[in-house]
C-alpha cells in the first residue's frame, strides 16, 4: 500500500510541477521530463532541447520541448 501511495505522489508531482526556466537548461545537464524520462542535454535552442536518452541496452536522441522539462541538474 505504501509503495502505491509513493507512486501516486510521484505521478502527481510530474503532472503539476512547473517547468524549469529555459535559461537554466544548457549543454551537459541531466534533465527529467513530465513522462519521467531522464536524459543528458546535447544542444539547446529557444524552445527545444536535443536530449540523449539512455536505456539499459539502447540510447536515443530525442527533441524535448523546454516546457516539458521539470527538473535539471548539472552532470
Amino acid at each position: 500500500m505504501r509503495a502505491e501511495d509513493d507512486a501516486d505522489r510521484v505521478r502527481e508531482l510530474r503532472r503539476t510541477a512547473p517547468a524549469v526556466h529555459p535559461a537554466l537548461v544548457h549543454e551537459g545537464m541531466v534533465v527529467l521530463n513530465r513522462r519521467g524520462q531522464v536524459g543528458e542535454v546535447l544542444t539547446v535552442t529557444r524552445r527545444v532541447a536535443s536530449v540523449l536518452v539512455r536505456g539499459r541496452r539502447w540510447r536515443r536522441r530525442e527533441r524535448w520541448s523546454l516546457e516539458s522539462i521539470i527538473e535539471s541538474r548539472a552532470a
